[in-house]
C-alpha cells in the first residue's frame, strides 16, 4: 500500500493574527520546531499547522517589517 504524506499548511502572519482575534487570545507564540501556539484564558493552544523551521518563523516576522527594519 502506498501512502502519501499529507502535509499540514503554513499559515501567514495575516491569518495566524486574525485567529488570535477571532479568538480574543493575548498572545502569539512562533518557535522554530513547533507548531504556531495561542495563548487564550491563559491557556497555550497550538494551531493545527506544520511546525515551523527557522525559514518560516523568519518569513512570518519579515511579514510585520518595514523595509528600513528589515535592512537593518
Amino acid at each position: 500500500m502506498n501512502t502519501k504524506k499529507i502535509d499540514k499548511p503554513k499559515p501567514s502572519i495575516d491569518s495566524l493574527l486574525q485567529t488570535l482575534w477571532d479568538i480574543a487570545g493575548t498572545d502569539l507564540l512562533l518557535t522554530v520546531g513547533a507548531p504556531p501556539l495561542l495563548r487564550l484564558n491563559g491557556e497555550l493552544r497550538s494551531i493545527d499547522a506544520a511546525r515551523l523551521t527557522a525559514e518560516d518563523t523568519e518569513a512570518l516576522l519579515t511579514e510585520l517589517l518595514t523595509d528600513d527594519q528589515q535592512a537593518a
